[in-house]
């Protein structure tokens, strides 16, 4: 029970954006792995952008919904002028529970759902670093600074460096790390062709990294077909497989 309750608080934290890096980085890697964590975490997302968000359009569009399936009763007539407070402090309450109650019914009529652009937000992780580079060298020196970059979560100086070194041979395992910065950076659109490079370039655990990666450049520019044409390709025992089968049942 205590531990369900600390996930709980943690899905509440990372919600408001108050959760730490680490913490919701352990958190989007566990949600990876559990439907039902995803879910959570999606509706809770949702639920803080209603509750940070209750504008008369946004109430009205709930209110909306709930009336949909159950009429709300009739309003009472204002309060005498200098009344007791207590009648707004209610309606301010009943409001806020409205809201909730919209959302909850919102949730169990499928009215809420996440874009595939937040599903490949949700699933993105930064690929571990296995490039060892002893040698030196302007070229394999680019190769070396960006990876520290990349390891330090220095994404637009790993980009500025790979990116150099990519130039000169489009080498497809420095090209999927540069791929991957560019993806956490949010510019998916240059991610596409040096992850698809590298998909068509590479075998084994390689080629399955490649290609979630570029399912996940795809999502986040809208190619969901795509997307899931690419997730298919990956073989469900291999080391992207739980992932991509879990992606494609989000997709559906």
């Amino acid at each position: 029970m205590m531990e369900s309750f600390n996930v709980q608080e943690k899905i509440r934290a990372w919600a408001a954006g108050e959760l730490p890096a680490e913490e919701s980085k352990q958190l989007l890697g566990d949600a990876q792995n559990s439907p039902e964590l995803r879910e959570e975490m999606h509706f809770s997302r949702k639920l803080n952008q209603v509750l940070q968000n209750r504008d008369m359009m946004e109430v009205g569009a709930i209110l909306a919904g709930i009336a949909a399936t159950e009429p709300l009763p009739a309003p009472s007539d204002p309060p005498a002028t200098g009344g007791s407070t207590g009648s707004w402090v209610l309606g301010t309450i009943l409001v806020a529970a409205l809201a909730l109650g919209g959302f909850f019914i919102g949730r169990q009529q499928g009215w809420w759902f996440p874009t595939p652009t937040h599903l490949a937000s949700d699933y993105l992780q930064p690929m571990e670093n296995v490039i060892n580079t002893k040698e030196s060298g302007m070229t394999v020196d680019d190769l070396r600074l960006g990876m520290e970059a990349y390891d330090r979560q220095d994404y637009p100086k790993a980009i500025e460096r790979l990116s150099r070194f990519y130039q000169k041979g489009q080498d497809p395992n420095a090209g999927l790390f540069l791929g991957v910065a560019y993806l956490l950076e949010k510019q998916a659109t240059k991610a596409l062709p040096i992850l698809s490079n590298a998909a068509n370039k590479t075998q084994g655990p390689e080629q399955e990294a490649a290609r979630w990666y570029l399912a996940l450049a795809q999502l986040q520019t809208g190619a969901k077909d795509d997307a899931q044409q690419t997730l298919r390709l990956i073989p469900a025992d291999g080391l992207f497989g739980a992932k991509a089968q879990n992606l494609l049942q989000d997709l559906e």
